[in-house]
C-alpha cells in the first residue's frame, strides 16, 4: 500500500474511531469499516464492511449513496483513443491549472463523447474506463464552481494559449456568435452579426495554427464588438504574448 493511503487510513482512524480497511479496485482505493460478528448457524465469526467512500490524494471522498454499487464493466475504446490524443495538453494542463486540470480533461472528454448537460455528466463520466485513470469530481454544484473559477481564472488560460501558440508561424481567424437572452452574462451585447440580425449576442474569435493544424486560443467578445474590431482585438493579444 503506498505511503499516501496509508496517512489517510491512520487520519481517518483517529477521526471515526472504528476499524478501517482499504479495498483496491482497479486503480482506485475504496476505503471501508470492518468488523465481524457472530454467526451463531456457522458457529464462527463473520466479517462485516460498509462502505464509507473513495480514497484519493485529497482525501476521502464520501459515499453520496447508501448503497456502493461498484462498476465493473467500462465503455473503453472512444475514451482510450480519447486520452492517447489529448497526452501532449496534460501537463501543461496541470501547470496553467494545478486544482482543476482533471475537471477539465474529464468534462472535456465526456463532451467530445456527446452533448450532455451538467447535471448528466458525472453519471457518463462514470461510465468511461478513463475515469478509473482520472479522479474528477464532477457532481452538478462542484461543476458550476469550477466552470466560474476557471473562466476568471486569466493567468492559467494565458499560460495554456501560450503553450498552444508555441512554434505557431501562420495564424487563421474564425469568428462566431451565440444569442442570449441572460440577463447575468455582461458580455452579451445587442449588436448585428453576419445574418443582419439586431439581437443580444456574444462574440467567440477562434484562433487555429495553420501550420500545427490545431486551434491555439479562443476569446469571447462583448456582442456589440464589430468583426474588424473583434479581429483586432484578437490580433494585439496574440502579438503581446510571442
Amino acid at each position: 500500500m503506498e505511503s499516501w493511503i496509508e496517512r489517510i487510513v491512520e487520519k481517518e482512524k483517529i477521526k471515526r474511531k472504528v476499524p478501517l480497511e482499504v479495498k483496491r479496485i482497479g486503480s482506485r482505493y475504496y476505503l471501508y469499516m470492518s468488523t465481524s460478528q457472530w454467526d451463531k448457524s456457522l458457529k464462527r465469526r463473520k466479517k462485516l464492511s460498509q462502505y464509507i467512500g473513495r480514497v484519493t490524494e485529497r482525501g476521502v471522498v464520501e459515499a453520496d449513496r447508501t448503497k456502493h454499487d461498484a462498476r465493473s464493466i467500462y465503455e473503453y475504446g472512444n475514451s482510450k483513443l480519447v486520452a492517447s490524443m489529448i497526452e501532449d495538453f496534460v501537463e501543461p494542463l496541470k501547470q496553467a491549472f494545478p486544482e482543476d486540470y482533471r475537471e477539465i480533461i474529464a468534462m472535456g472528454v465526456v463532451k467530445l463523447h456527446q452533448a450532455t448537460p451538467i447535471k448528466l455528466i458525472k453519471s457518463r463520466w462514470e461510465k468511461l474506463h478513463l475515469s478509473t485513470e482520472v479522479d474528477a469530481s464532477l457532481s452538478p454544484n462542484t461543476i458550476s464552481e469550477k466552470l466560474r473559477k476557471i473562466g476568471a481564472d486569466v493567468i492559467g488560460q494565458k499560460l495554456f494559449f501560450e503553450h498552444l501558440l508555441n512554434g505557431s508561424k501562420v495564424l487563421v481567424f474564425d469568428m462566431s456568435f451565440i444569442f442570449s437572452y441572460s440577463e447575468n452574462l455582461k458580455l452579451a451585447e445587442r449588436g448585428y452579426n453576419s445574418d443582419g440580425l439586431y439581437l443580444k449576442q456574444i462574440n467567440f474569435v477562434l484562433l487555429l495554427s495553420q501550420d500545427r493544424r490545431l486551434p491555439v486560443m479562443i476569446k469571447s467578445l462583448p456582442g456589440s464588438a464589430r468583426d474588424v474590431k473583434s479581429l483586432k482585438t484578437a490580433i494585439n493579444e496574440v502579438f503581446t504574448r510571442l
